[in-house]
């Protein structure tokens, strides 16, 4: 009797609607320093208010004058003023130098989270437990998978793989058993770990990756098991996720997205927390640097030792000493110009490197001759030398034409990591290198502020 009466009861459960649950994401990524439009995308960002999370996915302070001026605060103080749950610093924003960084991340009122960093004692935290709308979700953040490689063996900083970070994580977040685990990786799909989709094989519980770093806009699509979200660049868009949950199994029902657009006016309380890092601005920008005695130029094709490129190596060699000086710029899209100010010199030079020095006998500096003229030709880069003298083959190659059999050459810290030539160097104690606490810009401004002015070069 019990089982004719407990049939009917468990077809009429079956016809019932699952009730269901939902967790709401707002997240966006490389903004590089536009606090302009961010302020544009707050009235999007600022919907749903308590109820759901919001993460920065990297890249986010440096890229604007405005932004450097305010040592990137305004974009911190700016996600703050939104109540961002998360920032995930990207490889520009470690750029940025330790003491301003550190500052950075105090400042954020909500996690600083970084599963495979750690800094002079600075650490993000590998992951966080959230609980929003009745959903649990736990969010892990991992920077850009290059970064070991994008750091000096001095900087007080360790970086492990991602996948080595991953492995550490996911037994505490299995133990947790969230409802949801959440991926925010300043990555692209495609990078130097290859697939993301591949990659994260290996990771099965994890349901949802939010992306950054490739600049590309995917509103939502499939990498592998996973949902995969990422909003391009420089505030043009924001990301709406929406996940639907079975209330009573847990399970995932479906994942929604979409990216979300500027509006007109920028968001009231967003102006506000920027306006202090705005005072003095104008007048920042438009300082003088040098007026040029003729238009300064740029080609549409690739050529060595263009006027300002040169100037430029000189400024590395004045500012460190060195015998010789290398130097390269992606080719601006800039109409000609005498007047050069603040502004002008960040649009040509817009990343916080610093200068280094290190010593090459003369096979090294060969080989990084050779190394450096292919790279050029790749990324479209106006290179120079100062110190040292080249001859050109009938394909335009260049050549050593005279140096020493051994010189210092200063560079870049991106340079030095990021050539191989150079990078297998740096555990060679003879090559005596070492690095100046001076951005390339500054340096530059410095030179050219010297020559007008008359001063010893």
């Amino acid at each position: 009797m019990m089982k004719l009466l407990l049939l009917p009861l468990l077809l009429l459960a079956a016809l019932i609607p699952a009730r269901s649950a939902e967790l709401e994401l707002y997240c966006t990524t490389d903004l590089h320093g536009h606090a302009d439009r961010l302020a544009a995308l707050g009235g999007a960002l600022r919907q749903g208010g308590d109820a759901v999370l919001r993460v920065d996915v990297g890249d986010t302070a440096q890229g604007t004058l405005l932004s450097q001026f305010s040592g990137g605060r305004i974009m911190i103080e700016s996600l703050n003023a939104l109540n961002f749950d998360c920032w995930i610093p990207g490889n520009h924003d470690f750029e940025l130098g330790f003491d301003r960084f550190r500052t950075l991340a105090e400042s954020f009122r909500g996690v600083t989270l970084g599963g495979e960093w750690r800094w002079n004692g600075l650490s993000g935290i590998p992951w966080k437990l959230f609980r929003k709308n009745g959903v649990s979700a736990a969010v892990i953040g991992l920077s850009d998978p290059k970064m070991p490689h994008r750091v000096l063996p001095t900087d007080g900083s360790r970086f492990d793989t991602p996948y080595a970070a991953l492995e550490r994580i996911m037994p505490e977040i299995r133990a947790a058993a969230p409802d949801v685990v959440i991926l925010f990786w300043h990555n692209g799909l495609y990078s130097s770990i290859g697939s993301m989709g591949n990659f994260l094989r290996r990771f099965p519980e994890i349901d949802l990756v939010v992306g950054g770093h490739s600049h590309q806009e995917h509103p939502g699509e499939r990498a592998g098991h996973v949902h995969f979200v990422q909003t391009g660049r420089f505030a043009e868009a924001a990301g709406r996720i929406r996940i639907t949950l079975d209330d009573r199994t847990r399970r995932i029902l479906r994942i929604d997205s979409e990216l979300l657009r500027p509006g007109t006016l920028p968001d009231p309380e967003v102006a506000a927390a920027q306006r202090p890092f705005r005072s003095g601005f104008d007048r920042y920008a438009s300082e003088q640097v040098i007026t040029f005695p003729e238009p300064v130029e740029f080609p549409a094709e690739i050529i060595w030792n263009h006027p300002f490129s040169r100037l430029a190596a000189d400024a590395y060699r004045s500012a460190t000493g060195a015998e010789a000086a290398f130097f390269a710029m992606y080719r601006p899209q800039s109409e000609p110009f005498r007047r050069l100010d603040r502004a002008g010199l960040f649009q040509l030079l817009p990343y916080e490197s610093r200068l280094c020095a290190i010593r090459l006998d003369h096979e090294q500096l060969r080989q990084f001759l050779e190394e450096q003229a292919n790279l050029v030709r790749k990324w479209n880069q106006l290179p120079a030398f100062s110190g040292i003298s080249l001859t050109f083959t009938a394909r335009q190659e260049p050549r050593l034409a005279a140096a020493p059999e051994q010189l210092t050459l200063a560079v870049t810290d991106y340079t030095l990591v990021s050539s191989a030539t150079l990078r297998a160097l740096l555990d060679r104690p003879e090559t005596g290198w070492r690095i100046f606490p001076v951005i390339e810009r500054d340096a530059v401004e410095q030179y050219l502020k010297a020559r007008r002015a008359g001063a010893p070069e």
